[in-house]
C-alpha cells in the first residue's frame, strides 16, 4: 500500500487515497500495436476498460471479462482505467 503526502505552498499537508500495489487484478501493456490486458484475478463479471488521453478525452471503451488484445493505433501517454475495480494505470504507446 502507499499514499502520497503533498505540501501546498503554505506548508499544509494533504494526503492522497491509499492505493494497493500488490495483487493488482490486471496487467496492461502495449506491444506490437496492441493494448494487451491480462486478467490476474479471473472473474465472470464484465468490467469496463476505458482509455483516456492525457487531456481527459475518452479514446476507447470496452467491456472485458478475460484476457484481450485490442488493436491500438495511437501513440503517446494514455491512462487506462477499470472503474469498477478502482484500477488506473498510465501506459506509453509508440
Amino acid at each position: 500500500y502507499y499514499r502520497l503526502m503533498m505540501f501546498d505552498l503554505d506548508h499544509v499537508a494533504t494526503y492522497s487515497e491509499i492505493i494497493s500495489v500488490a495483487n493488482q487484478p490486471f496487467i496492461i501493456y502495449f506491444s506490437n500495436d496492441k493494448l494487451n490486458v491480462n486478467v490476474i484475478t479471473k472473474t465472470t463479471v464484465a468490467n469496463t476498460l476505458n482509455v483516456y488521453s492525457t487531456d481527459g478525452q475518452l479514446i476507447f471503451s470496452q467491456q472485458i471479462t478475460g484476457d484481450v488484445q485490442i488493436p491500438f493505433d495511437y501513440s503517446g501517454l494514455f491512462i487506462v482505467e477499470i472503474p469498477e475495480l478502482r484500477f488506473r494505470q498510465k501506459i506509453v504507446c509508440f
